[in-house]
Formats: C-alpha cells, structure tokens, sequence
C-alpha cells in the first residue's frame, strides 16, 4: 500500500502487557515543526550539563498527536467505584471530556510508546533480499564506508519497538468506534 501523505487519522494497534489485551489508539501525523521540535528536544544543554529529556519530549508530543481511542479498551472507576468503560469519540454516550488527560496519567507507557513509534522509528531501511522487483520502488541502498566507520542500519538491527503489532491508516469502522 502507498504512504498516504494527507490528514487521515492513523490507528496505532498495540498489545498491552498490563491489562493482557489489544488496544488501538488513533493518531495524526505531526507537522514538520513538530518532528524538528521532537528530536531538537530529546537532548538540551543546560549550562555546562546536557540533559536527556526523553520522557518529556515523549509525553508532550505523544499526547500531542494522539487523537482517541478505541471504544472500550479503557475504564475508569464511577462515583460508586465500578469500572466503567469510557470514549475519546464525543458522539459516543460514554464520552468523558477529560479522556486525554485520563489515558496521559494513568497509561503514559502507552503515550509514550506512541511518540516512539510516531517520531523515533516511522519506518526502516528495506531488506534488500525481499524478492521485490529492484525496479518497481527503488531506493537508494548503502554500501559500507571505510573501515571503522558506523554500521549500516538495516532491516536485521533496526527493528521496531515491541508491541506494535499494526500500523497505518484507520479503516472506517475503527475510526468511528464501530
């Protein structure tokens, strides 16, 4: 399938350890400022220290471009103490304002993994023993420089982050909860 470069929402499937279930979260693309934002962020200087900000740049645009969620695959306990499931879609009768701010304190893992998966490895160096015509999408391949030089990256060692079982765009009766 083509990368599609416009607005459509993203769904991001992720096998959740915690509560031993799937769950899909929806996502936009980021902008370019945002991704240029994203990696200037990851490492500061403060005086003469340098300071790895990960969780922080990994919280604020994860929640950035996260858009929902799946209809039940979060609960949040009720007045009485009962579990209830909740919904990010305001049409749903279950909506709760307050979802993002929900899933930001109480699944960050799951924000997190998103930013992870959104601006730190959106895509990997293709195997080049993959069967596909070189012709048909050609890219560029690299050959190795002089020696002491930085390994390549390919499809062997650069992986994706664990958990991640789907990604791409939401077909329409995920994006609407149905």
């Amino acid at each position: 399938m083509p990368r599609r470069t416009g607005n459509e929402p993203n769904i991001l499937r992720i096998r959740d350890h915690i509560s031993d279930s799937d769950i899909v979260l929806f996502y936009r693309m980021p902008t370019t400022r945002e991704q240029v934002a994203y990696t200037n962020g990851l490492i500061q200087r403060r005086g003469k220290k340098v300071v790895y900000c990960q969780g922080e740049m990994r919280m604020k645009y994860g929640a950035a471009i996260l858009t929902g969620f799946r209809t039940e695959d979060f609960e949040k306990q009720d007045r009485d103490g009962k579990w209830v499931p909740y919904a990010s879609d305001p049409e749903s009768p279950r909506y709760d304002p307050d979802w993002k701010n929900l899933i930001c304190e109480h699944a960050p893992d799951l924000v997190e993994l998103l930013a992870v998966h959104v601006f730190e490895s959106p895509a990997e160096i293709a195997d080049d023993d993959d069967g596909e015509d070189p012709g048909k999408n050609s890219s560029t391949t690299s050959t190795p420089c002089a020696r002491g030089s930085v390994p390549m990256l390919n499809a062997d060692n650069a992986g994706k982050p664990s958990g991640i079982t789907s990604i791409g765009p939401a077909p329409d009766a995920e994006r609407t909860g149905a």
